[in-house]
């Protein structure tokens, strides 16, 4: 039984949340809507697993640190983290957790997973390697998973929760560094 974090599980990470608690798993689920935190939880108990609830906006920063040590010290160590974090929004959410983890997992390795908006892979920007940020950090293993676009024949859409739910489960399961969910090109045909 491992004890894993889902930030932004109350979305379309909710499928994802449900998966890992069929595996007897911990997941505490960070996220601001309590509505949808209850429900996650309630459905999660008929499960082998459980939902440890955690409703705070992760912009506030102090709120995000002891929660998730609070949630570290009741449940332990978190080995997996799944991490949906608007940069625009709170743009050292990402860090704060991973220092967080870092200093409170006990020399435990936590495989951190930071999902990507489409946007970062726009090919007129400069690329950033995002992972030097958290490079100091010895418990996390860093990785990221990008959320792209689907191209079908002359049109193009967005991905479905399914889909990505779907696609961060078998990043999960490959154990890869770096995933792509759907396409980011060609990119004059994202929606």
């Amino acid at each position: 039984m491992a004890h894993i974090l889902v930030v932004g599980g109350t979305g379309m990470l909710y499928d994802v949340c449900r998966h890992l608690c069929k595996s007897a798993n911990t997941v505490t689920v960070i996220a601001r809507n309590k509505k949808r935190l209850n429900r996650l939880a309630s459905e999660a108990k008929e499960l082998v697993g459980s939902i440890n609830s955690i409703s705070l906006d992760y912009s506030d920063s102090a709120s995000l640190t002891s929660g998730l040590k609070k949630s570290i010290i009741t449940h332990g160590p978190v080995e997996l983290a799944i991490c949906w974090i608007h940069a625009s929004k709170a743009p050292e959410a990402a860090r704060i957790i991973a220092e967080t983890i870092d200093k409170q997992n006990n020399q435990t390795k936590c495989k951190y997973y930071q999902l990507l908006s489409s946007a970062t892979a726009d090919p007129s920007l400069e690329k950033k390697d995002i992972s030097k940020d958290f490079d100091s950090l010895d418990n996390i293993d860093f990785r990221t998973i990008l959320l792209g676009f689907i191209v079908e024949r002359e049109t193009s859409r967005w991905l479905t929760n399914n889909e990505i739910c779907d696609g961060v489960i078998r990043a999960i399961e490959n154990d890869a560094k770096e995933s792509i969910i759907g396409t980011v090109e060609p990119w004059n045909r994202r929606p």
